[in-house]
């Protein structure tokens, strides 16, 4: 398996590592699906991914779990890419919809997997997240978190 993992940053500041990443692919054009649900899908971050990425001269797909899509759309993927947001909430949408097995499959098939910040620690199986933030949790701002258990 493949995993290009992102700690932070903007679209824009991680333009070098994105160019990195989609070459995995190895064809011109590559299909990438990209993955919003650590922000629920929100409107906004589903624009700046298709757009960052279709700049950069891939096809983007949007997943947006929370609207119905089917994680069986992710077969078609040459690269996955998942945002940042709440790494919790995430993984339990992941694992009611069968998501985290449609992408361990693909992982497995050699599908590089990719992501900020949620996106980049989702792989492992812990990790340090600002998941209390998103769920309002008052003077926490980071805690553990269960990941998908890739790698230690």
């Amino acid at each position: 398996m493949r995993i290009f993992a992102l700690g932070g940053g903007s679209f824009e500041e991680c333009l070098p590592l994105h160019l990195d990443f989609i070459a995995w692919a190895g064809k011109s054009n590559p299909r990438l699906w990209y993955v919003p649900t650590a922000t629920q899908d929100a409107e906004e971050r589903c624009l700046l991914g298709r757009r960052a990425f279709t700049e950069l001269g891939c096809q983007v797909d949007v997943l947006r779990l929370t609207q119905g899509d089917d994680p069986e759309a992710l077969r078609s993927a040459d690269l996955v890419y998942v945002g940042g947001g709440n790494t919790k909430w995430m993984i339990e949408v992941w694992r009611k919809t069968g998501t985290d097995q449609v992408l361990r499959e693909l992982a497995e098939s050699g599908v590089p997997m990719g992501g900020v910040s949620a996106g980049a620690i989702c792989w492992f199986r812990a990790g340090n997240s600002d998941w209390p933030q998103y769920e309002g949790i008052p003077d926490v701002l980071t805690a553990p978190v269960e990941g998908l258990g890739w790698y230690d």
